[in-house]
């Protein structure tokens, strides 16, 4: 069973299929350096850009990360994908890497207390 979790569904007719290919990729080095995380990756059109978001963490805080398509395309290793799914992580106090079940534990622990406020 493959460990990718593109949950983007809102392919349009007018996506370019570049982007729809690039999507894949950011994806799939998501997966490769931070497995077992479910990662949404948009490249909204006309935008110029691409969003990433971590959505085992997004309803604790709604972070992401945008990176100008300029950049991804002078970065063919992705570095800056990886740094910032890595940075992204770090934000809610998670180690960079595969994803363990204490994780998810504290995310939902998080989630909660978020909820009692």
């Amino acid at each position: 069973m493959s460990e990718e979790y593109d949950i983007r569904t809102n392919l349009d007719p007018g996506d370019k299929p570049a982007d729809v290919v690039l999507v894949g990729q950011v994806n799939r080095v998501l997966q490769k350096h931070y497995p077992g995380w479910f990662w949404y990756v948009e490249i909204p059109p006309n935008s110029g850009v691409l969003i990433v978001r971590n959505m085992d963490t997004n309803l604790v805080k709604p972070w992401g990360f945008v990176i100008h398509l300029k950049d991804i395309h002078s970065d063919p290793t992705f570095k800056k994908v990886i740094w910032a799914g890595g940075e992204l992580l770090e934000r809610y106090n998670l180690a960079r890497g595969r994803v363990q079940a204490e994780d998810v534990v504290l995310t939902h622990e998080n989630l909660n207390r978020k909820a009692q406020m």
